[in-house]
């Protein structure tokens, strides 16, 4: 018997969207069934990949589309709010790009009305699925090393976005990253950042978050740097995990304390792309059709807490 694949609009192909789109049709469940941009060159481009795809300039057109199961969004960030309230309300699930969106009370809705409607929203944190911070979520968890005491990421390079800051775009993946280690929000934070060209928002940022049991995070954010970084450190009471994103296969070192310093070690970890992972999850997810146990806090929380620390940026 021939299962029927979940059919695939993807609104939005410019940067992320032929990436996104990628890993859902090298997934088995879904077909990318339509493409949406606004942008002719982008749609031509996206003709040159999927020609046997259906087109669209106009959401809304695309939406009428009966076959559609499920919806990518992934555009402007102020765009997000109405593309993803639409979809919803066409009955659709959706997965949009982060941020959901800059406004606690747009986030707050839009999770209202997946909750009334009973469909899932996804928001595009992947790095929660990772095998490398599921991993060291079991350290945290198992207390191999003690107690957690510093949390450390440098991110630097990305393309600049005048849709949103450096902390909504690239901050988000390090407060995604402390939320599923530790399940808690911050105590206190204090953030300092820079503008440094005219027609962009803040694109450096440093911000230093303390939580309760003595446990700090210091992030550093950049994007105008030409070398791309994603480096995470996580100093323990009896060691240190070093998560290089960038690493191609070991992508995490363990330094473990002994008399003399620290005695390596490089844990072997399944190597799987973190967005496929990601997308395998919302595969699982769609067809278990478990709404009640779906977390919809998750975003909520990261919402909360960035627009907090941003709120004089």
């Amino acid at each position: 018997m021939k299962i029927k694949k979940i059919n695939v609009l993807i609104i939005g192909f410019g940067y992320w969207g032929p990436i996104l789109a990628r890993n859902f049709q090298s997934n088995t469940s879904f077909n990318v069934h339509s493409i949406c941009d606004s942008s002719p060159l982008n749609l031509n481009k996206a003709k040159n990949i999927y020609p046997n795809t259906n087109f669209y300039k106009s959401y809304k057109s695309a939406l009428n589309n009966k076959d559609i199961d499920f919806v990518v969004v992934s555009t402007p960030t102020n765009t997000h709010y109405k593309i993803v309230k639409y979809s919803l309300f066409k009955k659709k699930d959706v997965l949009c790009e982060k941020p959901l969106s800059l406004k606690l009370n747009e986030v707050k809705k839009l999770i209202a009305l997946s909750k009334q409607s009973k469909k899932f929203l996804f928001v595009d944190y992947p790095f929660i699925y990772s095998e490398s911070v599921k991993f060291i979520r079991k350290i945290f968890q198992n207390k191999r090393l003690g107690k957690p005491l510093i949390y450390e990421s440098i991110r630097e390079k990305a393309p600049y976005r005048k849709d949103t800051d450096v902390i909504w775009d690239l901050g988000i993946h390090d407060f995604a990253i402390l939320k599923y280690l530790v399940n808690k929000n911050p105590k206190k934070y204090e953030t300092n950042f820079r503008k440094t060209l005219k027609n962009f928002k803040s694109d450096f940022a440093n911000i230093n978050l303390s939580y309760s049991n003595n446990f700090s995070a210091f992030i550093k954010l950049n994007w105008s740097s030409p070398l791309k970084i994603r480096l995470i450190k996580i100093y323990f009471e009896k060691g240190l995990i070093v998560y290089d994103e960038n690493e191609g296969i070991y992508k995490i070192n363990i330094y473990k304390k002994n008399k003399k310093g620290f005695n390596l070690e490089i844990p072997l970890i399944n190597f799987n792309e973190t967005l496929k992972l990601f997308v395998d999850f919302i595969a699982k997810t769609l067809s278990e059709k478990k709404y009640s146990k779906f977390d919809h806090n998750f975003s909520l929380d990261l919402t909360k807490l960035i627009s907090k620390i941003t709120r004089n940026i």
